[in-house]
């Protein structure tokens, strides 16, 4: 049974993209990062404040992760969908500890916060650019 996670939270940190040993390729791509996730309600004024939330460790693989190393910087609102896993890790005294981390199948930004966005070109029109 899928542990399947979706969160809106902000990004602690810039996301850090590594290259891992392992994989088909002998090595995988990954981008590591620590999103928080707040919790919000309306004041007696209507605007919001935080009453609560969480942070979590996020990690994406594959191609997305360059994007998101690439393009998201800290403090970026972004939703993160993907599932919940859960892995062993040390303390500081060297004893073994249950952790929780999102594996994300996707980091979005979100669209409030962006100023300008930049498609790629299409292999297509690529080509017709070349051709002419």
């Amino acid at each position: 049974m899928s542990n399947r996670f979706e969160g809106d939270g902000n990004l602690a940190n810039k996301p850090i993209f590594k290259k891992v040993p392992g994989g088909p390729n002998g090595e995988f791509e990954v981008a590591e990062m620590r999103v928080h996730f707040g919790r919000y309600k309306r004041n007696d004024d209507g605007e919001f404040e935080q009453v609560g939330g969480f942070w979590m460790p996020v990690a994406i693989y594959g191609p997305k992760a360059q994007q998101v190393a690439g393009l998201l910087q800290k403090g970026a609102r972004v939703k993160v969908i993907g599932e919940l896993r859960d892995y062993v890790g040390r303390n500081e005294a060297g004893d073994d500890v249950e952790l929780l981390q999102v594996v994300a199948d996707d980091v979005l930004p979100h669209l409030g916060r962006v100023e300008e966005i930049v498609f790629k070109k299409t292999q297509r029109d690529q080509a017709a650019e070349a051709a002419a």
